[in-house]
């Protein structure tokens, strides 16, 4: 159930089919990475009060040994904001702007 002949022209070709699903599917997904439409939030999610809002609750495991949260929400500000912003603009249409 695995194994499918393909032909093509003269050549007759064995398929492991789960493994050219795979594959087909991976390459699917790669040419239609980053081809999607840009969301734009009005007014923009402020990315810092989510971050710290994230902190505050009991899911995100914070400790004190993590650091201060405000310390946190600035370093993953300026990371999406400023460090990677064009990356996950570029790549996945995502922008951030501080506050």
């Amino acid at each position: 159930d695995r194994l499918a002949l393909v032909q093509q022209g003269t050549k007759l070709y064995m398929c492991d089919l789960p493994k050219l699903t795979a594959e087909a599917f991976y390459q699917a997904c790669l040419r239609r990475f980053g081809d999607h439409d840009r969301i734009t939030l009005k007014p923009p999610a402020p990315v810092r009060t989510l971050v710290r809002a994230v902190l505050d609750t009991k899911d995100a495991g914070w400790t004190e040994e993590d650091g201060g949260k405000d310390e946190i929400a600035d370093y993953v500000t300026n990371l999406l904001c400023n460090d990677k912003g064009e990356m996950l603009s570029q790549y996945f249409g995502l922008g951030f702007q501080e506050g």
